[in-house]
């Protein structure tokens, strides 16, 4: 049986769902951690003739020194959750530590 998992999904100001991104939140068990993992989606060019050119660098081997980068901007309100969630996952994290310090003396 798994731990349980929480989904929160946050979008930017803009309302593109391509400017998205999940946050899912996985309870310890006895062995591992509590684990916080953020799952984002690159934006993809609509534009056939970008593709085709994308496809061959790729062919070629051709990778961007900078990587695959792309902006979310975040309302007041979704950025308190954000942080709310990264303080909850902090918490989680010190409780698993100091129980397994407690079982490891």
């Amino acid at each position: 049986m798994g731990s349980p998992r929480m989904n929160d999904y946050f979008e930017c100001v803009c309302s593109s769902k391509e400017h998205t991104f999940c946050v899912t939140s996985e309870e310890s068990n006895d062995d591992w951690p509590p684990e916080l993992l953020i799952s984002l989606q690159l934006i993809q060019p609509r534009n056939l003739f970008k593709k085709l050119i994308i496809s061959i660098k790729y062919l070629f081997g051709y990778k961007c020194r900078f990587g695959n980068w792309d902006v979310i901007n975040l309302e007041e309100d979704e950025t308190n959750r954000l942080i709310i969630l990264l303080h909850q996952h902090k918490v989680r994290l010190h409780k698993f530590n100091s129980e397994r310090e407690k079982t490891n003396e």
